[in-house]
């Protein structure tokens, strides 16, 4: 597995959270399908059942933001579950 394009997946994981607030793990799953097909089957491959299998389990692992906070993917979803929610995030993370 390349390093460098599970990264750039991950990154794309957390941007769905910053973009959809409230997102749950089977819509973040479908999102990363439909919205970063690119990163997807870079990182994981073009088997639709096996990315998403890999994206189901990734729900759970962590993420480091660009401030140094690492909280699983989960974790972050229910964190930015709100608009407000996501603003405050941004006036958090140094620029």
């Amino acid at each position: 597995m390349n390093e460098e394009l599970m990264n750039e997946l991950r990154n794309a994981a957390f941007e769905v959270l910053l973009l959809h607030p409230a997102t749950t793990r089977d819509t973040w799953v479908q999102t990363l399908i439909e919205q970063y097909p690119t990163e997807v089957t870079d990182a994981l491959g073009t088997d639709e059942q096996n990315a998403r299998e890999r994206l189901n389990k990734m729900w759970g692992e962590y993420y480091t933001d660009t401030a140094g906070v690492t909280r699983s993917y989960a974790e972050w979803a229910a964190l930015l579950a709100t608009d407000a929610a996501i603003t405050e995030y941004y006036k958090s993370i140094p620029m």
